[in-house]
């Protein structure tokens, strides 16, 4: 991944802002539909508002679409020999069913509202992952049975670890970047710095806390599962009858005790003012090569066995 950010060298080359950011062609056509479907009314603000942005973005999904088609040997998920899960939030979504993974296999989990899937390529899956919502047309996605329409994959669940978990993992590793700033004098308060990054810092600390309330939850299992250890041994309890109450109490929780959850984020508030979305090599390397040493000391604290 550096290589191909920072040397163009391997079989991916560097992504560009024509990547990333194409025109929607569909803009025109969606917006005077929306027109004719749509009474206007400037009854108050909020109408005047609303009706101004009576459109979906003027950029698309397709250059992204486009790239990996291209990148890419292969673009069905049965052909890959490793395991490959993409998520895309469902812009309409029905009962049971949010967001959908694309992968190899097909099934559902109820508990996730997520509906597994492999009727759908590669970059498609990509395209439709990478909508985010105020910057990118959503993408429809044309399925086996009838075309969907998507955004942002983390739109609903923040960092769906649920999909490691159904693919049989026991050890996650949760990157990202949703840290947000902390003050530091040099930097002083990001007011200063404009609409963007105020907006960008909020969205920050709204994911972050979904972040932290998902790993309370976690934590909340762990301490249960291991109160309830406590009381078998202290009560003596008969080990067939500690089993079975370990086996439902493990069942009823959807907790595995052997699951470890690694988060790999950056932290420094440098960081959080350099851009992210952003083609430039070093900024990609920047990226790339903070994960990776951020990952390297989370390990340091584990030991593995072969």
């Amino acid at each position: 991944m550096v290589d191909a950010a920072t040397r163009n060298e391997g079989r991916l080359k560097q992504i560009t802002y024509f990547d990333m950011l194409r025109l929607n062609k569909a803009f025109p056509r969606y917006y005077w539909k929306g027109l004719k479907k749509n009474h206007l009314d400037f009854r108050n603000v909020e109408d005047i508002i609303r009706n101004f942005f009576r459109f979906e973005s003027p950029l698309s999904t397709d250059g992204i679409e486009e790239y990996m088609r291209n990148a890419m040997t292969a673009n069905d998920f049965k052909s890959l020999d490793a395991d490959l899960f993409i998520i895309a939030t469902r812009l309409n979504p029905i009962p049971g069913t949010y967001k959908d993974v694309f992968c190899k296999k097909d099934f559902h989990n109820a508990e996730f509202e997520a509906q597994y899937r492999s009727d759908v390529k590669i970059s498609d899956a990509v395209a439709a992952s990478c909508a985010v919502p105020g910057i990118l047309a959503p993408r429809t996605v044309r399925t086996n049975s009838h075309s969907i329409d998507f955004i942002d994959g983390e739109t609903r669940k923040t960092l769906s670890t649920h999909v490691a978990r159904d693919a049989g993992a026991d050890l996650i590793f949760v990157s990202h970047t949703y840290v947000p700033y902390t003050f530091k004098e040099e930097i002083g308060s990001l007011k200063k710095y404009g609409m963007y990054t105020v907006a960008t810092q909020a969205v920050y600390i709204l994911v972050s806390q979904k972040i932290e309330n998902a790993k309370l939850i976690y934590g909340a299992k762990r301490d249960a599962v291991n109160s309830v250890k406590r009381f078998i041994k202290e009560s003596k309890m008969p080990k067939n009858m500690a089993r079975k109450l370990m086996k439902g109490l493990l069942k009823d929780l959807r907790y595995n005790p052997d699951l470890v959850q690694i988060t790999t984020c950056p932290s420094d508030p440098e960081f959080f003012m350099k851009p992210h979305f952003s083609p430039d090599k070093d900024c990609a390397k920047r990226i790339i090569e903070h994960g990776y040493e951020q990952g390297l000391k989370d390990l340091s604290g584990y030991r593995f066995e072969l």
